[in-house]
């Protein structure tokens, strides 16, 4: 089962790199990283180029919207687990989560 954790951003430069090295900690097998970038105008996506991980410049405004254009391109894994950059939820638990949903 592949698992992917999008990171929504907008001028994020200050905790971008910092949430990256999160979700790089929790990855499992088949992990992976995208950053859904609302066309930033700081460094937020050369630092997200610079940690390894897939961007993806969203069409138009708004979270939502951003967050829509990655599902439908991500149709096909099994697990997404969104991440906000300002630490809104706790990531404490998503190895658990992910084990729970992979039986």
């Amino acid at each position: 089962m592949g698992v992917v954790f999008i990171i929504p951003t907008l001028n994020e430069e200050k905790g971008i790199a910092e949430v990256i090295n999160q979700c790089k900690s929790l990855m499992v097998k088949n992990s992976s990283i995208l950053v859904v970038d609302g066309n930033s105008k700081d460094r937020t996506v050369n630092i997200a180029k610079n940690n390894g991980v897939r961007i993806l410049i969203q069409k138009g405004k708004g979270k939502g919207n951003g967050l829509r254009q990655a599902v439908d391109i991500l149709k096909n894994e099994d697990i997404v687990v969104m991440v906000d950059v300002d630490n809104t939820y706790s990531l404490n638990r998503v190895k658990e989560m992910i084990s729970l949903v992979r039986g």
